[in-house]
């Protein structure tokens, strides 16, 4: 006869009694050694999802009430996944490839606002057209200095290659000697250009006219650089 064996979930001692019930009347337990005392078997989904299910699902064009209706859990439980996966994801670089003298970069932004359409920002983004990885990422305004923020993010060895823009003027900051700043005609934008329309297809947030917006930049960084990071691991893959 196999006997299961309860334990805390604070300290795993295994030295536990039944202790009443709950509102909803489910039994809980008190742990004798740390005095914890808590329902043992939830019942509510949450406790028993994965949390690399909600990451997936929110990645997939989803808004977070959308993704907590999916999953059946509250979006606040949503948020504070995503919050806690993003503090544990290691440093952005340890995703992207070590860098050729001879790649080339592409370099864009795109608008989007912040809980309302006159709080414009850009994203900025450089991709390398080899690996088609996301080298760095700023989000900010349309100045220079955004776009010197974001060029100082990009590893060093990759800050030697030759890159490409459109002709918006916070370009003009980058370098002469390898950066150049062409019309689409030219295809020598054509890789960022379709990673706009890739960004716009997974995240609801960059779709144009659109009800899915940030209402904090911190949530905007937040989707951006989980977006990021796993795209970097699975382009190369």
């Amino acid at each position: 006869m196999i006997t299961e064996v309860r334990r805390c979930h604070r300290c795993e001692s295994s030295n536990i009694v039944k202790n009443g019930k709950n509102r909803s009347g489910t039994q809980t337990y008190k742990c004798k050694d740390c005095g914890c005392c808590r329902v043992l078997d939830s019942k509510q989904p949450s406790r028993n999802m994965d949390p690399e299910l909600v990451e997936r699902a929110y990645q997939e064009r989803q808004s977070l009430r959308g993704t907590g209706r999916l999953l059946n859990v509250s979006h606040r439980t949503v948020l504070n996944w995503l919050k806690k996966k993003a503090r544990q994801l290691p440093p952005f670089k340890t995703t992207i490839e070590e860098g050729q003298a001879d790649d080339q970069l592409e370099a864009d932004e795109m608008f989007t606002y912040i809980a309302v359409k006159i709080n414009q920002v850009r994203v900025w983004i450089v991709q390398c057209c080899r690996t088609r990885q996301i080298l760095s990422f700023f989000i900010g305004d349309g100045s220079m200095d955004s776009c010197k923020r974001l060029w100082r993010k990009l590893p060093y060895e990759y800050q030697k290659c030759l890159s490409f823009s459109d002709f918006w003027t916070a370009y003009q900051c980058l370098p002469n000697e390898t950066h150049y700043m062409v019309g689409k005609e030219t295809g020598l934008t054509n890789h960022v250009e379709r990673l706009n329309n890739t960004l716009r297809q997974r995240i609801s947030r960059f779709v144009r006219k659109t009800l899915s917006f940030s209402k904090k930049e911190y949530m905007l960084n937040l989707h951006f650089k989980l977006f990021a990071y796993h795209y970097n691991l699975n382009v190369i893959s």
